[in-house]
C-alpha cells in the first residue's frame, strides 16, 4: 500500500509539473511512465489453465485475491487492473501500453487464468489441515520464486 501511495503521489506531482491542469490522458501517460520505472512491463509467456483445478464457486478471501495479484507478472497485473478493476477498454489499454488489442486480450486472458489457478490453490489449501497448509504454502512460494526467476 505504501508503494502504491508513492507511485500515485509521484504521478500527480509529475503531471502537475508538466501542466497546471492535467487531463486524464496526461495522468494516464504519467502513471505509465512511473510504473515503467518501477516494474518490468514486458509481456510474459501466457498462462495455461491447470486441469487439476476446478472452478470454485465460493468467494475468495481478500488476502487470497491480493496474493494472487501479487504473484502475477507485472505486465499482466497492470493490464488486469486497468481492464478488470479500473474498467479501461482494450483499445485504451493498447494505446497506453503500445500493444495491439489482441495482445491486450491475450494478456488479460493469461492474467485471469493465473488468478483462477492461484485462487483455486488457495481454496484447496484452506480445505486442508494446518500442517498440510504450511506444506502447500511453501510449495506455492517456491513455484512463485521459480516463475519469477524464469521471468528475470
Amino acid at each position: 500500500e505504501v508503494e502504491a501511495e508513492q507511485i500515485l503521489t509521484r504521478t500527480f506531482v509529475d503531471a502537475f509539473h508538466r501542466k497546471p491542469e492535467p487531463d486524464a490522458g496526461l495522468l494516464d501517460r504519467t502513471l505509465l511512465l512511473e510504473l515503467q520505472k518501477r516494474f518490468s512491463l514486458t509481456p510474459q509467456p501466457a498462462a495455461v489453465l491447470d486441469p487439476e483445478l476446478r472452478l470454485i464457486k465460493t468467494a475468495g478471501h481478500r488476502t487470497d485475491m491480493e496474493e494472487a495479484l501479487r504473484l502475477l507478472p507485472a505486465s499482466e497485473r497492470l493490464v488486469f487492473l486497468l481492464k478488470d478493476v479500473e474498467g479501461y477498454s482494450a483499445a485504451a489499454i493498447a494505446g497506453l501500453l503500445l500493444m495491439t488489442e489482441g495482445e491486450v486480450q491475450q494478456t488479460i486472458l493469461s492474467a485471469r487464468i493465473r488468478m483462477r489457478n492461484a485462487l483455486a490453490a488457495a481454496y484447496k489449501a484452506s480445505q486442508r489441515g494446518p500442517a498440510e497448509q504450511q506444506t502447500c504454502l511453501a510449495s506455492n512460494q517456491g513455484a512463485a520464486t521459480m516463475v519469477q526467476a524464469t521471468e528475470a
